[in-house]
């Protein structure tokens, strides 16, 4: 099934799905609005909350306090008690300041606007994978954050929710190299020649980081294929000449 379907499926359920979603009434005047407008309708609200669960990939209780899969009658509105929530009238006026200081003052403004998708992305962090990978890779090590690329790789691959393009793991293999760990940089590189087999970034790191580590040859072999596959790079084409003199 197609991740498309996928996320229909997901948001269908999110607010459709559960028996006690449909039967719940939005009231006609909200209470406790600090960003909203006084004024908001029950439609527009829930316009609005459809909007943050779509953009963050959460739930009711994520910003509210209520149990997930109990009735949202039980849900306390009103309460300001979590701090997402305070969170995210924060993030709201971000938005708003952006968009009416900022935004509204460039070329063709009527075509641009900031929303919280525009950064979470469907992720409750709007965090870059390259972050999300080396955070993993320092917490956890190696074998972690490669497993952690997969696990990712395989939920979100086609989404727009994180950048799988050969360049992230050139970044996340750059990172290690700059903290003395080439070793860990190679494996991670390897990992993105899995995908990305003709890549020839990928070989001229491969052939920086053997190098760092002495290992002449696979260096040579390495800087070879880049220039093979990169013949206008002359960075390629120095670095290999110098590792033959």
């Amino acid at each position: 099934m197609c991740n498309r379907v996928m996320q229909v499926l997901f948001l269908s359920l999110l607010f459709t799905g559960a028996a006690s979603a449909q039967q719940w009434k939005w009231p006609d005047k909200s209470k406790n609005l600090t960003v909203l407008p006084p004024e908001t309708t029950g439609e527009s609200l829930r316009n609005t909350m459809v909007g943050f669960a779509q953009s963050l990939g959460v739930r009711c209780w994520y910003c509210h306090v209520g149990e997930e899969g109990k009735p949202l009658s039980s849900f306390d509105f009103e309460s300001d008690e979590k701090q997402t929530k305070e969170t995210a009238r924060l993030m709201l006026r971000m938005v708003k300041t952006i968009n009416e200081s900022f935004i509204s003052k460039m070329d063709k403004a009527e075509h641009l606007k900031v929303t919280c998708l525009t950064c979470h992305r469907g992720n409750f962090a709007p965090l870059m994978l390259e972050s999300v990978l080396l955070d993993t890779y320092r917490e956890k090590g190696l074998s972690e954050t490669i497993q952690k690329y997969r696990d990712l790789r395989t939920a979100y691959y086609g989404s727009f929710t994180y950048n799988f393009s050969e360049q992230s793991l050139l970044d996340v293999a750059g990172s290690m190299d700059d903290e003395k760990k080439s070793g860990d940089a190679i494996e991670i590189l390897k990992l993105n020649l899995e995908f990305y087999p003709s890549s020839g970034m990928t070989a001229y790191q491969l052939g920086d980081a053997y190098e760092k580590l002495g290992n002449k040859a696979d260096a040579i072999k390495q800087f070879e294929m880049a220039v093979q596959r990169m013949p206008k790079n002359p960075q390629a084409k120095k670095r290999l000449e110098s590792l033959k003199k």
